[in-house]
């Protein structure tokens, strides 16, 4: 029984979520006005099993990267390690009057968009090196096997038929 409420449940909300844009940078909102409607938004985030906000951020925006922050960094680290980057842009234009279709009740959606998603798979070792140098590793031997990096990027160009309300 609660199996099936919470089936029920998870389909009605994500019905009512579907296809929603989270934060849209620019949405101008003259459709009632001029009938067009044209949204812009994008999304960029990472995500890390071991590597800190402050060398994130380094990376990201510029800085320095001491030593402090690569000691506590380097005893963050397990055997496996992770990193991952999610980067897409989307730019949308409706027209609800176009009156291309033969039923006059119905607008046009033209859309493309961008996506990425990376993902980097490490061990502690291939930190090290890439921080420390080989110094570290004099009469020693650098795990670096198992270490792998995955890109997928895809466009998308949709056109759709908007029912007007």
């Amino acid at each position: 029984m609660i199996r099936l409420l919470f089936t029920l449940f998870s389909l009605t909300v994500t019905q009512a979520v579907m296809g929603q844009f989270m934060l849209p940078v620019h949405q101008d909102t003259s459709k009632f006005k001029f009938n067009n409607e044209l949204t812009i938004s994008g999304v960029a985030d990472y995500q890390s099993t071991s590597i800190g906000k402050d060398i994130s951020r380094s990376l990201f925006y510029g800085g320095v990267i001491d030593e402090v922050m690569k000691d506590v960094s380097s005893q963050r680290h397990q055997l496996i390690n992770r990193f991952g980057i999610d980067i897409n842009s989307e730019i949308s234009y409706r027209n609800h009057k176009i009156d291309v279709f033969k039923d006059s009740l119905k607008g046009l959606e033209l859309k493309y968009g961008i996506y990425n998603f990376s993902s980097i798979q490490y061990t502690e070792d291939v930190f090290d090196l890439l921080f420390f140098g080989n110094s570290h590793f004099i009469g020693d031997t650098a795990l670096l096997s198992g270490s792998r990096f995955d890109s997928f990027t895809f466009q998308k160009v949709a056109f759709l038929d908007l029912p007007i309300r």
